[in-house]
């Protein structure tokens, strides 16, 4: 399996995660996911306000924020699509993510192609954003207690060095 640490060890590898708080609920269409920059450390990578302030680089990125149906209970089937937004260019760049999710006999969320990616090499600012978002409402985050066995979200950053 390819993994860039292990073919390419001049590269650095950031970790962060999705806020897990109310900031990340009732997502609609154009909404920001804020990411949690807790001990977020990169060398051409700031955080602000949820937001990557990427200086200079090669950057693969990747995300994958948890999904929750609010309400709980609800038998609507709803698609959540978020992708990775330029904010300088005000675009969305790279491939969406989604979740396809529905309570159905204790089945709570169908991965689809879980994860949006882009690959930057330029100056710019980044956010995760909600693209659309059809049925019920749902959470960008793992809002209901005893969800743990959904997973948890995560970003990941690789750049070579």
């Amino acid at each position: 399996m390819y993994h860039p640490q292990i073919y390419y060890p001049n590269s650095a590898k950031s970790i962060l995660s999705v806020d897990e708080s109310s900031v990340n609920s009732t997502m609609t269409a154009n909404k920001k996911i804020s990411l949690d920059s807790t001990s977020f450390n990169h060398p051409n990578i700031t955080m602000s306000s949820g937001q990557f302030v990427i200086s200079a680089g090669e950057h693969l990125i990747m995300g994958a924020p948890t999904v929750t149906l609010v309400p709980i209970g609800s038998t609507t089937q709803t698609e959540f699509v978020y992708q990775w937004y330029d904010v300088t260019n005000s675009q969305f760049i790279g491939a969406q993510g989604r979740h396809v999710i529905i309570y159905t006999h204790n089945v709570i969320n169908k991965m689809r192609a879980p994860v949006a990616s882009c690959y930057v090499n330029t100056a710019i600012t980044l956010e995760l954003r909600c693209v659309s978002l059809s049925g019920a409402g749902c959470d960008a985050w793992g809002s209901y207690t005893g969800q743990g066995h959904i997973g948890q979200s995560w970003v990941s950053v690789y750049t070579s060095l």
